[in-house]
């Protein structure tokens, strides 16, 4: 009698909306969408206008100290707080898959902070593998910063776009990104410890308010 030896191949079949570096996204937060808003009445302008990777702000007073930091990362302490920035651009070494994803994609980074707060795992495009990529990063990064928090903002001013949320995340109470419309070549990424709400307000959404006057890390 004779046996046939039947080959069985075993297929890894990845739902439909998962990568291989990142699983589906499940979380609540995978799902919160940025409501727009009006950007908080601020008082009489106060402070030295600053500019931080090219975008201009108003500097609080009460700023104990001003560090840049290697990378591209700039940190700037209160009395009660600290903010640190960051410009993204992908350009380090340890960032070359993510520009890589975004070279294929064909999307300009600058879009990036839009894709974290407007998108939802529904949003995930099939067009092409790079581009799942980019949104499966972007809803990896809001389901993780954004636990527990049940409301994010979008605010427009001039030529710029602000999302932000209040997170408790690793000691951090804020999460901010920036866009600027016709640089798409990165974006301002920044965390904040303020339990403050004011100091907050007072710098983060100064943005574009005047000419910046002090270059605090520029490129």
């Amino acid at each position: 009698m004779k046996r046939w030896m039947i080959p069985i191949l075993f297929v890894v079949v990845w739902p439909v909306h998962a990568i291989p570096d990142y699983p589906p996204c499940i979380s609540p937060a995978c799902y919160l969408t940025a409501t727009p808003a009006t950007l908080p009445r601020l008082t009489a302008q106060q402070g030295i206008a600053v500019s931080v990777f090219g975008f201009p702000f108003r500097l609080p007073a009460g700023m104990t100290s001003l560090k840049v930091l290697q990378g591209n990362h700039l940190k700037i302490r209160f009395k009660q707080c600290a903010f640190y920035f960051s410009w993204l651009d992908y350009r380090k070494k340890s960032d070359r898959r993510m520009r890589h994803w975004f070279q294929k994609s064909g999307i300009p980074i600058n879009r990036y902070p839009a894709i974290v707060f407007e998108s939802t795992p529904r949003d995930i495009p099939r067009s092409s593998a790079a581009r799942r990529w980019i949104w499966h990063a972007a809803l990896h990064e809001k389901a993780t910063l954004l636990k527990g928090t049940s409301q994010v903002w979008r605010y427009r001013t001039g030529k710029f776009t602000i999302y932000h949320a209040r997170i408790r995340f690793s000691g951090y109470r804020g999460y901010t990104l920036i866009s600027e419309r016709g640089r798409q070549d990165g974006y301002l990424y920044i965390l904040d410890n303020c339990a403050n709400e004011r100091i907050r307000r007072q710098f983060i959404f100064s943005i574009g308010s005047d000419k910046e006057t002090v270059h605090a890390a520029d490129q």
